[in-house]
């Protein structure tokens, strides 16, 4: 059997992503529930994968909707895991059962690559109410997504800087989640740099 068949069968189908402007709708969907590196390192394949990101939005604005080379990424639908009652710590961390692996090493949390959300335990009060927003808005899209069969597929995933946790690019439906959150102003984009504040920040 071929890799690629393998980890289908391991990690669940592997399915095409599809880029789409920030003007782009669910269609009236919700959503649904369903070894660390150095610094430098994840910095360089992140700003990677983000410029691939960024010239199929290009090709998007110049073409009229024309899909990514969805060989470009390596895609997975793991199944989500509830913790607590919800799929997401905050808005840019999801619950996750990694298909193949005995509990509880199985129970991981994967990092929305690509941006940084406002603190659940934030320095001040308008951090700890703006994680919150965003922790909620990515709560009802993957409930949502649950409830619709929409596939949410995490892309091109890699070894966090603390252990258990993966970093991701995540797609709900043919929507990327990063992109999503930043055009609703519910999170920055991020390179694995240094981050800013969310303190005294300008409504």
């Amino acid at each position: 059997m071929s890799k690629a068949g393998v980890v289908s069968r391991i990690t669940g189908k592997i399915l095409p992503v599809f880029t789409c402007a920030r003007e782009c709708v669910f269609s009236g969907n919700h959503l649904k529930r369903g070894a660390d590196i150095r610094s430098n390192e994840y910095q360089t394949r992140t700003k990677l994968v983000l410029n691939k990101y960024l010239f199929g939005l290009f090709l998007v604005s110049v073409c009229g909707g024309f899909p990514a080379d969805a060989s470009a990424y390596d895609c997975y639908q793991w199944p989500l895991r509830e913790s607590k009652g919800s799929y997401a710590y905050d808005g840019d961390t999801i619950y996750i059962q990694m298909p193949g692996l005995p509990d509880p090493i199985a129970r991981m949390s994967v990092r929305v690559a690509g941006i940084d959300t406002p603190e659940i335990r934030g320095a001040c009060e308008a951090e700890k109410s703006a994680a919150i927003t965003a922790r909620n808005r990515v709560r009802a899209l993957l409930d949502q997504a649950d409830l619709t069969n929409t596939p949410v597929q995490f892309c091109n995933p890699e070894w966090g800087r603390y252990g258990g946790r993966v970093v991701a690019w995540v797609a709900i439906g043919n929507i990327w989640l990063h992109d999503l959150l930043i055009g609703e102003g519910l999170a920055r984009a991020y390179d694995g740099g240094k981050r800013g504040g969310w303190c005294n920040v300008p409504e």
